[in-house]
C-alpha cells in the first residue's frame, strides 16, 4: 500500500471513530436513562407500590402480575437483572468511548515507523578491503515524523 493510500486509509478510520463516538455518546445517554427509571421502579416495587402500579411496571417489562406478593418478588428480581444488564452495557459503551476519545485526541501509533517517527535504511560500502554498514535515518512520509497519525 502507497503512503497516499494508507492517509486515505487513515482518513477514513478517523471518519468512522467520529461517527461511532457520535452513536456512542446517544447510547450512553439511552442506557443512563433507561438506568435511572429502573432504580425508580426498584424503589417504587420495594416501597410498597400499590397492584396497579405493580401491574404497569411488570406489564412494561413483558410480565404478567397476577398474585401482588409474588409478583413483586418476581419483578424486583426483573428489575435487578435488568439493572445489571444495563449496567454492563453501560460500562462496555464507556469503556469504548474512552478508547475512540484517546485515538482522536492522541492519535494512532503509526504502522510504518513503529511510533519512532523515522525510519533507519542501512546499506552495505564497500572500499577496497573494508566492508562497513552505512545507516541512514529519515523522517517517516505517513506520520510526519511524530510517530503517531493523527486526525485532520
Amino acid at each position: 500500500m502507497s503512503i497516499e493510500e494508507l492517509r486515505i486509509e487513515y482518513k477514513r478510520r478517523f471518519e468512522e471513530y467520529r461517527r461511532k463516538k457520535v452513536e456512542l455518546e446517544h447510547k450512553i445517554r439511552l442506557l443512563r436513562d433507561d438506568k435511572e427509571k429502573i432504580e425508580r421502579y426498584i424503589e417504587e416495587v420495594r416501597r410498597g407500590a400499590p397492584k396497579l402500579r405493580i401491574e404497569e411496571i411488570g406489564k412494561e417489562f413483558g410480565v404478567e402480575i397476577r398474585d401482588t406478593f409474588v409478583g413483586r418478588m418476581m419483578l424486583l428480581r426483573l428489575l435487578r437483572e435488568s439493572m445489571r444488564r444495563v449496567d454492563a452495557e453501560l460500562r462496555d459503551a464507556e469503556r469504548e468511548l474512552r478508547r475512540i476519545d484517546e485515538c482522536l485526541r492522541d492519535g494512532i501509533t503509526c504502522p510504518i515507523c513503529r511510533g519512532l517517527g523515522r525510519l533507519t535504511k542501512s546499506r552495505i560500502e564497500r572500499m577496497e578491503k573494508i566492508v562497513k554498514e552505512v545507516l541512514k535515518v529519515e523522517e517517516c512520509p505517513l506520520c510526519g515524523g511524530s510517530g503517531k497519525i493523527r486526525d485532520c
